[in-house]
């Protein structure tokens, strides 16, 4: 089981790092390529009372239909210049490097949509010479984004910002219940209720900020595992919740599972008023 315990400062500060050089580095592809994932609270939610634990790792979602074959420099041979390796899966990059004298290592993940490229039986799209990994929900962040400054230091030391794209909270939280759905991470519903309890204007106003995507097929899904995920107590949502916190006081477990519940419920309802 990970929980908040094992987001250290150390790994989370190298992988904003790594964020902050991929930002800066893949500036020709600022407006094709969109940051998902872990870190999208921490940089979407900046002024939220609650810190994030931000992220130990980086995603990053390209859009496959935008990307031409015959660009200045390719996305491959810039990762390469920077010292990147490729990891066990073609979509996977590894830097590592260090940071307060040790050596740390951040996973980068390259993803992509789904459609609109490779057919069904492929798990990956490709770009010009890398295979980026079709990750369910990602084609809409491509149009529901917004423009973040990253600001902090390279991994080389160096001060440094940058502009990048960041997926919206809505369509974040699509992806999460895709990803609550397809694997046993409790972040996931960490991540989910983070932004319920922290985003601007409370949860009605973030049942407003759903309405441009709410027929979309997909979030209509992404809806209906929300619903199955977070129909009790005691349902894997509220538990993956809990579990991430790695509290010891039963009470306080017991709070945190029902609050949990309670946010996801008055959310579910607020947006099906609105169907």
């Amino acid at each position: 089981m990970v929980n908040r315990n094992d987001y250290n400062d150390l790994q989370v500060r190298a992988a904003k790092s790594v964020l902050l050089e991929l930002g800066h580095a893949l500036g020709q592809y600022r407006d094709h390529f969109v940051v998902i994932g872990g870190w999208v609270p921490e940089l979407i939610l900046q002024d939220s009372k609650e810190k994030h634990v931000g992220s130990i790792d980086v995603d990053i979602a390209f859009d496959h239909r935008e990307i031409g074959e015959t660009e200045y420099k390719l996305i491959h041979d810039i990762l390469i210049s920077l010292g990147y390796e490729e990891g066990k899966q073609p979509f996977i990059f590894l830097k590592k490097f260090r940071l307060d004298d040790q050596e740390v290592v951040v996973e980068v993940d390259l993803l992509s949509g789904e459609y609109n490229g490779t057919d069904g039986n492929h798990r990956t799209q490709k770009i010009q010479n890398i295979h980026t990994r079709k990750a369910r929900g990602a084609d809409l962040v491509f149009t529901h984004n917004q423009k973040v400054i990253i600001k902090g230091r390279l991994p080389s030391g160096s001060k440094d910002s940058t502009e990048v794209r960041v997926s919206s909270v809505p369509a974040f939280i699509v992806m999460k219940a895709f990803a609550l759905r397809d694997r046993l991470k409790q972040k996931d519903a960490y991540d989910i209720i983070f932004c319920l309890k922290n985003f601007p204007g409370g949860i009605d106003e973030l049942i407003s900020r759903f309405k441009p995507i709410l027929k979309n097929g997909l979030t209509l899904e992404a809806l209906n595992i929300l619903e199955d995920k977070f129909s009790s107590v005691d349902s894997l949502g509220p538990e993956f919740a809990a579990e991430f916190e790695s509290l010891s006081d039963r009470e306080e477990i017991s709070l945190l599972k029902r609050d949990a519940f309670e946010r996801v419920q008055y959310f579910l309802k607020g947006l099906s008023k609105g169907n």
